[in-house]
């Protein structure tokens, strides 16, 4: 994916004199930071991280300043994408590549998209996100058993509203 660690591993593969290309899912890179309503995963609308813009930043690209030390999720994403064009990255992205399979054939890796594009590469570096795929009430065991009410994942809470208004509320993790 192209996300932060994935963008970041494919400018230090370029900076070694790698030939590299990097594929991701959706339209454009930000992962997580890429907010869209209909995604079950991702930020909120009205997500702001909470390290500070100087420890978040990347060592080789410094954060400009958004009018606050924590930005909010619009700020990282503009910031990820400043980073893409500043190195040069969009030459060696595919957008809209969904993996299929990555298959180890002899000394090559041969990865599948869902459209039938391949690509072989003597190297893989799988970048997916840790917070694509929510845990559902089944990776629990027993906790949710008794549990008669709604659940729902935090990547399909989108916008601030009156959702839970009235409402007793759980939030497991964080």
């Amino acid at each position: 994916g192209q996300g932060w660690c994935g963008m970041l591993a494919l400018k230090y593969q370029l900076t070694c004199g790698l030939s590299a290309i990097a594929v991701e899912k959706d339209g454009d890179c930000g992962g997580v930071w890429d907010y869209n309503e209909k995604k079950n995963w991702g930020v909120a609308l009205s997500t702001q991280i909470t390290s500070s813009m100087t420890f978040t930043e990347i060592s080789d690209f410094g954060m400009h300043h958004t009018g606050t030390h924590f930005p909010i999720w619009r700020d990282i994403l503009k910031y990820l994408r400043d980073y893409r064009d500043f190195f040069g990255l969009e030459n060696h992205q595919k957008f809209n590549w969904f993996v299929e399979s990555a298959d180890r054939e002899g000394d090559y890796w041969v990865t599948k998209s869902a459209d039938g594009e391949v690509l072989k590469s003597r190297n893989l570096v799988v970048s997916c996100g840790a917070s694509v795929l929510p845990r559902g009430k089944e990776d629990f065991g027993n906790f949710f058993d008794k549990y008669k009410g709604e659940i729902m994942h935090s990547g399909e809470y989108k916008k601030p509203g009156n959702t839970f208004d009235g409402k007793r509320v759980l939030i497991l993790g964080g």
